[in-house]
């Protein structure tokens, strides 16, 4: 059971061509046993994206840090197709 959620939920940093940047996931859904799961929505054809799959693993990384998950949700687990 979801007790809460927050969008943009945090300012996550990483390097690209030598640049640090800033990555702002979607969403971050806690659930009621404490399990958090911070959430990019982005559509299917993007998943494979260079920058995309960069900003996830620097979010795989934060996420491991404060024992969350990191998931991608398309329009499929939107139910937009």
């Amino acid at each position: 059971m979801i007790i809460k959620y927050i969008k943009s939920p945090y300012r996550i940093s990483y390097v690209y061509n030598d640049i640090v940047r800033i990555y702002i996931p979607d969403i971050l859904v806690i659930f009621k046993n404490n399990i958090k799961k911070l959430i990019e929505i982005k559509p299917k054809k993007l998943l494979q994206n260079k920058i995309v799959q960069l900003k996830a693993k620097y979010a795989k990384e934060y996420c491991k840090q404060y024992q969350m998950s990191y998931w991608f949700w398309t329009e499929k687990d939107l139910i937009l197709v």
